[in-house]
């Protein structure tokens, strides 16, 4: 019977040359690297520019680190930020992460502010010998 049957044979695959399946997976791998990992990082770098550049007197922020404070005074490279009545601290313009809205800051010591807390303060400050007999926090002396 297999005489009058001729085998079939496949064709060979003429497909996409090597190199140039190579040239489009670069082209891919560079398209998703571009608009998943580059432009979104320009952007928000952009951004955090403008918000360093826009800095003034009484603005609150928060920093990096998770500090908010409002800010006091301000140089070409550091800010000066107000934390808490009396207690200021100097950062790099580079760490302040985000700008908070006006009254946060306040709004936000008079929250964390409490007698068992000023009371705790006001002992540590006594058991490490401090030369005054008074703790200053949220504005009130104990």
């Amino acid at each position: 019977m297999s005489f009058f049957i001729s085998p079939a044979f496949a064709q060979e695959a003429g497909g996409m040359d090597p190199g140039m399946f190579n040239m489009l997976f670069l082209v891919g791998f560079a398209l998703i690297f571009y608009f998943f990992l580059w432009r979104p990082q320009a952007k928000r770098a952009k951004e955090h520019k403008a918000l360093i550049g826009g800095l003034s007197k009484g603005d609150e922020v928060i920093t990096a680190g998770g500090i908010i404070g409002k800010v006091t005074r301000l140089t070409d490279d550091y800010v000066v930020l107000e934390v808490s009545n009396g207690v200021e601290l100097k950062f790099q313009k580079a760490h302040v992460a985000a700008e908070l809205p006006k009254g946060y800051h306040q709004g936000y010591l008079t929250a964390k502010c409490s007698v068992s807390a000023t009371r705790v303060v006001a002992l540590l400050f006594t058991e490490e010998g401090a030369q005054c007999s008074t703790a200053t926090l949220c504005g009130k002396i104990y």
